[in-house]
């Protein structure tokens, strides 16, 4: 007999899943890093009810190392990231990104439709990257607003926000920072998108953006996926 598996929506009225089972933040305390302007780290406590596990006992005090954003403010003054350590204040946690789904349309040929990616080299993985258009929001900015900014910055794209999906994490047992996922028309009819040019900032040197067929698009990432391991292979055979 197979196994019984239950659906989401059961799982919505499992015990584990009640407001009375929901972990509570106590504190969240930043380590002190002077100099780092983008990202710190913190030490998050929160208390477990009992209702939460069965091996727990009642309001068992438990922490979690996470990598944070520093918020727009804090960075853009050159505040440390140490910021709240003393208080182990709780941040509020809030979305810092999006990741743009632009998708170029011509009327006259949908068949034709294209999908908008960059390529640059990320440091963290020592490789290049095949990614949507994205970026963080600044202080104060509506999402489709910074989705539109970071589409023109990173792909001279001009577009019309279609939809915004709900926040998704990124790597939710590494960091907080998470991000919306915007869905974007481009007319490729429009004259400003004919001769596209991006206004890259410093730090987006390697950034390239490259746009593909939908119809082909799994066969045109494996190409190109293919065609950069050659030239990392050949790049280390030469050292």
């Amino acid at each position: 007999m197979a196994p019984s598996q239950s659906s989401v929506l059961d799982l919505l009225h499992a015990p584990g899943f009640t407001a009375a089972a929901l972990p509570r933040t106590a504190a969240v305390h930043a380590l002190d890093a002077p100099g780092f302007r983008w990202l710190r780290l913190s030490r998050v406590f929160f208390d477990v009810p009992a209702a939460a596990a069965a091996t727990a006992a009642p309001s068992t005090r438990r922490e979690w190392e996470v990598c944070e954003r520093v918020p727009p403010a804090a960075r853009d003054v050159g505040e440390s990231n140490a910021t709240g350590a003393e208080s182990g204040a709780v941040v509020e946690w809030r979305p810092d990104g999006v990741d743009i789904v632009a998708r170029i349309t011509d009327r006259h040929a949908p068949q034709d439709d294209r999908l908008v990616l960059v390529i640059q080299y990320r440091p963290p993985v020592q490789a290049f990257v095949i990614e949507f258009p994205a970026g963080l929001l600044d202080e104060g900015e509506d999402v489709a607003t910074a989705a539109l900014r970071e589409l023109r910055e990173e792909t001279g794209y001009i577009g019309t926000v279609t939809s915004v999906r709900s926040p998704f994490t990124y790597e939710q047992g590494l960091t907080s920072s998470c991000g919306y996922l915007v869905n974007v028309k481009i007319d490729a009819m429009d004259a400003a998108n004919c001769a596209p040019k991006p206004a890259l900032e410093a730090d987006e040197w390697s950034l390239m953006a490259l746009t593909t067929p939908l119809a082909t698009l799994p066969e045109d990432l494996r190409a190109l996926e293919d065609a950069l391991r050659a030239e990392a292979a050949a790049g280390d055979s030469a050292d």
